[in-house]
């Protein structure tokens, strides 16, 4: 939320704009698995022309909190902006990431945090804020085993 500071610092900002952050992490406790579980894949290498396995722990749930603000001058703009939001997270909106399903994200909550009582020589900045709940997975390392078991490669990307 640098931009909007710096809105009236230069005042070159063009409104409506909207930020986002992510506020939260927290672990899923609901779809959580025993720790200690491997999970074995298949792999197919096309430069060897070989399948590989591929061994790893569970994958860990986690649920992630992010806010949107939207920031405008006019309530019209906010209430327009609200709207289109509102009906794109009815039920809720997939997400589509490499590797993985379809990710869910919720809305889960709304507040207008606009101050409409200002001096008549001040600027109108109104706001409001959506919580979204993307319900994801963190991958777990895997370990890339060769014909003999031993540990050839360890992949620990990580991506939300």
């Amino acid at each position: 939320e640098r931009v909007i500071a710096k809105k009236f610092q230069e005042n070159n900002l063009i409104l409506p704009y909207s930020t986002i952050y992510q506020s939260a992490v927290a672990e899923d406790a609901g779809k959580r698995r025993a720790w200690g579980i491997l999970q074995m894949s298949k792999k197919w290498d096309d430069a060897t022309q070989r399948a590989q396995r591929v061994v790893s722990y569970v994958d860990i749930p986690v649920i992630l909190e992010y806010n949107l603000s939207i920031w405008s001058k006019y309530i019209a703009h906010l209430d327009q902006l609200s709207s289109q939001i509102r009906s794109n997270f009815n039920p809720h909106k997939n997400l589509t990431i490499k590797d993985t399903n379809i990710l869910k994200c919720y809305l889960s909550s709304e507040e207008d945090i606009s101050k409409t009582d200002i001096a008549d020589k001040e600027e109108r900045l109104l706001r409001k804020t959506f919580t979204i709940q993307v319900q994801g997975y963190i991958p777990s390392p895997k370990f890339l085993l060769t014909n003999t078991g031993k540990i050839t490669n360890l992949n620990t990307d990580f991506w939300i």
